[in-house]
């Protein structure tokens, strides 16, 4: 049943009030030590995405042959050579050494350090995406690979969450952190989850370094 509800406006220049002012209202006269679990859902990812305002990322992929791909992305990729055939067996690799290389050049042109690596049968074998994003560990601070986020085959899909996956990932951890010092003025220390598009739930801290999960959680709620 439910026992309390209360609807206050986004502050998105200060996440931290519209949460506070909505868990000031609803919580009027309550015992937090009664909460088991605090589920969330938040638009601040899809709102990021659709306004365009997420950061840059430098996208790696790994297509080997076939069709062109230059313009399924939602930027222009950095195509690195090396193949792994559908049966998941590494044809061929750029070395580590070869990768550090390509990255310190690119990073010095776009000055970001965030960065996402997909190749076109990582589900089958991701070890190029992984060999990639060690050597890529170097020069970046959060890197995304496609294989990670999904075992399906749809390489442009799987492509564009692990470029999206990197873009907010600092907005999505900036809204953690504004929760947790929510929900800690209210000393609220049930577990947290966020909402994910399925309906499903995953804990706020697993979710940090699979924000693009989060993308229409907040329909999903309504």
């Amino acid at each position: 049943r439910v026992v309390a509800t209360a609807k206050r406006r986004t502050t998105k220049d200060n996440l931290m009030n519209g949460i506070g002012e909505a868990l000031d209202a609803v919580l009027e006269g309550y015992d937090t030590s009664n909460i088991e679990q605090v589920t969330l859902s938040t638009t601040v990812v899809t709102n990021t995405i659709v306004e365009a305002k997420e950061q840059v990322v430098d996208l790696y992929v790994i297509t080997g042959p076939g069709r062109n791909v230059d313009d399924i992305f939602p930027v222009e990729p950095i195509y690195l050579q090396g193949y792994t055939d559908h049966r998941g067996i590494v044809v061929e690799c750029t070395p580590a050494d070869a990768v550090r290389g390509i990255a310190n050049m690119v990073q010095a042109r776009s000055g970001t350090d965030l960065a996402a690596v997909s190749a076109k049968f990582g589900v089958r074998n991701p070890k190029e995406e992984i060999d990639v994003a060690q050597a890529l560990s170097d020069t970046y601070h959060t890197i995304s690979t496609g294989s990670a986020l999904s075992g399906n085959l749809n390489f442009p899909r799987r492509t564009i969450s692990a470029y999206f996956n990197s873009a907010v990932a600092s907005i999505f951890k900036e809204f953690k952190n504004a929760v947790y010092h929510a929900l800690d003025t209210f000393h609220i220390t049930a577990p947290v989850y966020i909402l994910k598009a399925d309906g499903g739930s995953l804990p706020i801290d697993t979710v940090e370094s699979i924000p693009v999960e989060t993308v229409f959680t907040g329909p999903a709620a309504t």
